[in-house]
């Protein structure tokens, strides 16, 4: 180092107020100091904590969903891949919407999507005809797939063989499905002017109350 550069040095050289600054600046917009300790040298903008706290919410909302409110949310935006998963978690105890069925995975879909669990409705026609279901167990989910993947089905042969409280649910999927727990309608001035539109309740809503196991 010649001489200019010796005096160019001492006159950028930081004074120990000033250093004091950066150090309290540091602190009060929680900079995360040199791993030897001195923020002068180098500080990070942004403290692991704060940056962990920004994404908190939406971590613990995920990590508070149960297995049901998962599917769930993974299944939402497509009301007929709503009502068969649906169906899935309502029908027979829902323990063909568990995980360990051929047709459950867990991880990223082939689209790219979710990261949770997820029903391969497009699997279930060749595992339900495969001989270890009962005719009422093929039927239900066979049903299940025409909604969930659009598996086509034939109606006459699914809706005769199914119990009373499948055929329930099976109404209220279609109802579901059609999107009826989101029409409108309009209601009218007693001279029948139009008045206001109005939200539609479901023509079939599912079931309150979870339906017993069925067999």
């Amino acid at each position: 180092m010649d001489k200019n550069e010796l005096d160019e040095w001492h006159e950028n050289k930081p004074t120990p107020e000033a250093k004091k600054r950066t150090e309290d600046l540091a602190r009060k917009s929680r900079t995360i100091p040199a791993p030897d300790g001195d923020p002068w040298r180098k500080s990070v903008q942004i403290s692991h904590q704060a940056f962990h706290s920004s994404l908190s919410p939406v971590v613990q909302e995920k990590a508070d969903m149960t297995y049901p409110e998962e599917l769930r949310e993974w299944a939402k935006g497509s009301y007929p891949q709503e009502a068969g998963t649906e169906l899935l978690l309502r029908g027979f105890g829902g323990r063909f919407a568990a995980p360990g069925n051929p047709w459950i995975s867990r991880g990223t879909t082939p689209e790219g999507g979710s990261d949770g669990p997820w029903i391969d409705f497009a699997a279930i026609p060749e595992h339900a005809s495969s001989g270890a279901y009962s005719g009422g167990e093929r039927r239900f989910l066979l049903l299940a797939a025409s909604f969930g993947e659009g598996v086509s089905v034939v109606l006459s042969d699914i809706l005769s063989g199914l119990d009373r409280e499948t055929v329930i649910l099976a109404l209220a999927a279609v109802s579901h499905a059609a999107g009826s727990h989101q029409h409108s309608g309009m209601s009218f001035h007693e001279d029948g002017r139009p008045k206001a539109f109005t939200h539609r309740p479901s023509l079939y809503p599912w079931p309150a109350e979870p339906l017993p196991t069925t067999t």
